[in-house]
């Protein structure tokens, strides 16, 4: 790849991943609202569960296929080794256990909280990355991680998380929804985040950015089908009678679920964790502007104002990280 191909690719990854990641939910709350009017047996068929569940299950699918045919855009990916999959414990763990924790959080917490506590990802996979090689982070370096927590400070999106909240109180049973538990639920997403960003560079540099999808999928995909089961039970999840659902996946799960998933993949090795984790800042405005899009909500000037904050910061980050010399983050 030529100096300013890659030196594209490292801003222009990171901003489809976000974008792709909130697209996500808001194309499921889209689903939702269509069903309600489109009912199976008196019930809506999208839901909480087969959105997730079968939105993974048909990003699997996606995924082994796109491992079969061997395109020419991962050729030269690592080969399948099952001595790698140790490295990709803990990110896919986490990976897994941090997707779950933010539908949880988002069913019962204003999204401002959980946008908040994500952006916080940033300013801590800084100081850790500076801590770890003894370094100080340089004050423009803290200023961008500062700009980006303000942005998610500033914009209000509780109107998208009623949306998702209408869609199913979920993991009380995980989870209690008491503001003691909410609290420390808010904490598991910035811990699980950070260790999400920090754990994945190493073991998708290992293991391929392919193999390593395949590998978060079918984890995710178990998980979420465990929590389904026992939550609703099969003969409320299951019912694949209506033709929307089956859209509804076919889009959402094979085209975005999968696209994001190889698309993070491949930022996390290519821009690294900490600038991926800068764009996370960039949400709000997606999140507004898929709002507006699928759901006719008001685009309003806190999210543009917001998304301009989040861009400074990045902005302020790359200038210094891109100067700096390139780090291990095994070292």
């Amino acid at each position: 790849m030529q100096p300013s191909s890659r030196s594209s690719a490292r801003l222009l990854l990171p901003f489809g991943s976000v974008a792709l990641e909130t697209l996500q939910p808001l194309m499921l709350v889209a689903a939702f609202q269509l069903g309600a009017a489109l009912p199976v047996n008196g019930h809506n068929p999208i839901n909480f569960c087969n959105g997730l569940l079968f939105g993974n299950a048909f990003s699997l699918l996606a995924l082994a296929v796109v491992k079969k045919l061997s395109l020419r855009a991962f050729e030269g990916e690592p080969v399948w080794a099952w001595n790698s999959v140790p490295i990709g414990i803990v990110p896919i763990i986490t990976g897994s256990l941090l997707e779950a924790a933010l539908v949880i959080s988002l069913s019962r917490l204003p999204a401002i909280q959980v946008t908040l506590a994500v952006a916080l990802t940033s300013l801590l996979l800084l100081l850790v990355e500076k801590l770890c090689h003894r370094v100080w982070p340089s004050p423009v370096s803290v200023l961008g991680a500062l700009l980006v927590v303000v942005a998610s400070v500033i914009v209000s999106t509780n109107e998208s998380s009623g949306a998702v909240q209408s869609m199913a109180a979920m993991g009380e049973s995980l989870v209690p929804n008491t503001p003691f538990f909410n609290h420390l639920l808010l904490a598991g997403v910035l811990a699980l985040s950070v260790l999400y960003f920090r754990a994945s560079s190493p073991a998708i540099e290992k293991m391929g950015s392919l193999n390593f999808a395949i590998l978060l999928t079918a984890s995710q995909t178990f998980i979420f089908f465990i929590w389904a089961t026992t939550t609703f039970g099969l003969t409320h999840i299951y019912d694949l009678r209506s033709p929307l659902l089956w859209h509804v996946m076919l889009i959402y799960g094979a085209l975005i679920s999968t696209a994001y998933t190889l698309v993070e993949a491949t930022a996390l090795i290519t821009s690294g964790p900490l600038l991926v984790s800068m764009f996370e800042g960039l949400a709000p405005f997606f999140s507004g502007l898929f709002a507006w899009l699928l759901l006719r909500q008001p685009f309003t000037f806190s999210l543009l104002a917001s998304s301009l904050l989040a861009a400074l910061g990045i902005i302020c980050i790359e200038l210094v990280e891109s100067r700096a010399e390139p780090v291990d983050p095994l070292q």
